[in-house]
């Protein structure tokens, strides 16, 4: 009998021993990770989930083409503000201006409304979007149109009456400045 009494106390004592003795490896692990974690400058976020360092302009492009939150981030505020058509008027005065039919003429047939509001959603894939706008003067796309300064922007002069052929709308990504 007492050498069953005596059995059951040791194996009592050596499984509190390894109770202990593991208690004590997980705390002394669990600190040495800690320690890890905060002293060592090799372990990085970035690294450890796989994410780039830096991201680029294809990176942004691709998280609007592929996945679900990119494209909603960069169109809820275009969305949003385009719900209703802006008003485009020239003065406050009750009479339309040339300039007021001709822009709701212009609109009629070439919808340029909806390439601006193209232009405002593209332009939230990266720091900038343009909007290119092609005119009946003959000239390739790297010429500058007649009476209009190519620095400011400005009508020179006169200037020339042209068609508006197209609009196109392009994000950062399609465009090397």
């Amino acid at each position: 009998m007492e050498k069953r009494k005596q059995k059951r106390k040791t194996l009592t004592n050596e499984m509190r021993q390894q109770i202990l003795s593991n208690v004590i490896r997980n705390t002394t692990v669990t600190r040495r990770m800690l320690l890890d974690q905060l002293l060592n400058p090799g372990k990085d976020m970035n690294y450890e989930c796989g994410w780039p360092e830096t991201i680029d302009i294809a990176d942004y492009k691709r998280m609007f083409d592929r996945e679900g939150s990119g494209y909603r981030v960069t169109t809820l505020l275009p969305f949003e503000s385009w719900a209703l058509p802006p008003m485009i008027y020239e003065t406050e005065e009750t009479e339309e201006t040339e300039f007021e039919k001709r822009v709701k003429e212009l609109d009629k047939k070439k919808h340029i409304l909806s390439y601006l509001q193209k232009a405002d959603i593209l332009s939230g894939i990266g720091r900038f979007g343009i909007l290119l706008i092609g005119l009946s003067d003959g000239k390739e796309l790297n010429k500058p149109v007649e009476g209009i300064d190519p620095v400011t922007g400005e009508q020179i002069g006169k200037g020339k009456q042209y068609e508006l052929l197209y609009l196109r709308p392009f994000d950062e990504s399609a465009v090397e400045v």
